[in-house]
Parts: C-alpha cells; sequence; structure tokens
C-alpha cells in the first residue's frame, strides 16, 4: 500500500472504519507487515436517527426514575407542582417521585441552609434586595 497517501484519505478510512462502514484487517504475509486491507461492509444494520435502543434500557429508565420524570403512581401523572403541594397539605405528603420531580425542576443544585423552622416551609421567595426571605407554610 502506498504510505504517501492524502492525510485526508487516511483520516476519513480512520473515521468509516470507527463508525462500522468499512472493515479493516491486517495481513499475515511477512512481506506486507504494514499493510491494511480496507474492505466495504454492508452495514444496514445501523440507524443513525433510531435512538430507541438508547431510550429503551434499564439505565436511561433508572435515570428518570431518579429524577422525578417517571410517576410511579396514576395520581402523579399531568399534576402541577402547586396541586401537589395543595395535596400534600391534606394527606400524607409527598411521595419519592414528588420530591424528585419538584427537587429536579424547581430546587438549585447547591443546597445553602437560609434559616430553621418548626415548621414546613413549602415555598419562599427573597425581597428584591436581597435580605429578606418570605415563606409560606
Amino acid at each position: 500500500m502506498d504510505h504517501t497517501m492524502h492525510p485526508d484519505l487516511i483520516s476519513t478510512l480512520r473515521l468509516f472504519i470507527q463508525r462500522g462502514n468499512l472493515g479493516a484487517s491486517r495481513v499475515d504475509d511477512d512481506s506486507s507487515d504494514d499493510e491494511i486491507i480496507v474492505s466495504e461492509t454492508i452495514s444496514s444494520s445501523m440507524p443513525f436517527s433510531n435512538t430507541e435502543q438508547l431510550t429503551k434500557n434499564d439505565i436511561c429508565f433508572e435515570t428518570k426514575l431518579a429524577s422525578g420524570l417517571v410517576q410511579t403512581e396514576e395520581k402523579d401523572v399531568n399534576q402541577c407542582v402547586t396541586s401537589i403541594i395543595q395535596r400534600s397539605q391534606l394527606g400524607p405528603g409527598f411521595t419519592t417521585g414528588q420530591i424528585r420531580r419538584i427537587g429536579n425542576h424547581f430546587l438549585p443544585n447547591k443546597m445553602k441552609q437560609v434559616d430553621k423552622y418548626s415548621s414546613k416551609a413549602f415555598c419562599g421567595s427573597y425581597s428584591k434586595s436581597g435580605d429578606l426571605l418570605v415563606t409560606a407554610s
């Protein structure tokens, strides 16, 4: 094989080999130690736009479940956060999925203790100056 190939051709061949469009195999003959035979392989099972294999697996499901994107109970489906908070005041509290959903969408990524309360605080808002925190409990 000619070792003076154009660098773009070499990088293109490497890209095709990595994607699986071309198969590469070394020749075991002693006279051609560095020669690589490149052959085309038929790859009809490589749908680039189909992401079903990525989204239909256990890792994706566990990630969605941990972040509250999967509702584990029928009553959690299509509920706004306000109605979830109102229902938790009347009932037993938040479910694990609801806590994860609220935490994933509305709470900051870094926790910082602002104050201590003897009762539940359901929501809060800082004043315009940032000196006061008004809460509802």
